[in-house]
C-alpha cells in the first residue's frame, strides 16, 4: 500500500500523468504549505522532510527551484481549497457579513429606553460577526439583599477593516493612489527623456567641434 504519503498522493498524480515524487519531496511540500502563505518556512519544512539541519535553508531553496516541487504546491494549494471549499464567492460573503454587521440587531430596547443585549432573533449571518462574548455577574451576596446583577458584552468584528478589504476588492479605495503613481511615473519619464536628449545634444557638439 505504501506509506501516507503515496496514498495521498499518487491517485492525484496518476489522473494528471504526472509522476509521484519521492517521499522526502511529498513530505518537504506537505510541511512547506501546512502553515499557509504567511507563515511558509523551507527551513523548517526540510528538517521535517529529513533532510540534514545543518544545510537545509540551501537544501529547500535548491528544491523550490524545480518545477515539479512547484507543480506539486500548487496541486497541495488546490487541493486545500477543495476540502475547505476556498472560494472568492465564499470569501467576500464572509467578509460581507462583519462589514454589514449592525448593533441594532444584536441589541433591543427596554420600556424605560435602555438597550439590553437581546441574541434569540440572530441568524447564522448575523452569529458570523460576533467575536467574543462575556457575561459577568455582581451582587446577589452578603446579607442577601443585593440583588444579583448579570451583564453580558459582546464583540462584533472590526468593520471598518472589512469594509476596506472589500472596497480594495472592488478597487474603491486604490484608483487615485494608482492615479497617482502613474503621474509621477510619467514625470519621472518625462525628466528622463529630457537629460537624455540634452546629453545626446552636447555628445553631438563635442562631436562637430572635434
Amino acid at each position: 500500500m505504501g506509506t501516507d504519503a503515496e496514498r495521498i498522493w499518487w491517485p492525484y498524480g496518476a489522473a494528471t500523468g504526472m509522476k509521484k515524487l519521492p517521499i522526502k519531496y511529498e513530505t518537504f511540500c506537505r510541511e512547506y504549505m501546512k502553515l499557509g502563505p504567511f507563515f511558509l518556512n523551507g527551513q523548517h519544512a526540510a528538517e521535517i522532510a529529513g533532510f540534514k539541519a545543518l544545510g537545509a535553508r540551501a537544501r529547500a531553496s535548491q528544491l523550490l527551484a524545480k518545477r515539479n516541487i512547484q507543480d506539486r504546491l500548487s496541486q497541495i494549494q488546490v487541493e486545500r481549497e477543495r476540502k475547505y471549499e476556498i472560494t472568492d464567492e465564499r470569501i467576500l460573503g464572509e467578509l460581507a457579513r462583519l462589514a454589514y454587521s449592525n448593533m441594532q440587531d444584536y441589541v433591543t430596547l427596554t420600556a424605560g429606553g435602555e438597550p439590553q443585549t437581546d441574541f434569540s432573533a440572530l441568524d447564522r449571518d448575523q452569529w458570523a460577526a460576533v467575536q467574543e462574548i462575556t457575561v459577568d455577574e455582581t451582587g446577589g451576596s452578603g446579607d442577601g439583599e443585593r440583588k444579583a446583577v448579570q451583564r453580558t458584552r459582546f464583540k462584533l468584528a472590526d468593520k471598518q477593516r472589512s469594509l476596506e478589504t472589500l472596497a480594495r476588492h472592488k478597487k474603491l479605495l486604490t484608483d487615485r493612489i494608482e492615479m497617482k503613481i502613474e503621474g509621477d511615473l510619467s514625470n519621472e519619464i518625462l525628466v528622463a527623456r529630457n537629460a537624455v536628449q540634452k546629453l545626446r545634444a552636447y555628445a553631438d557638439d563635442r562631436s562637430r567641434g572635434a
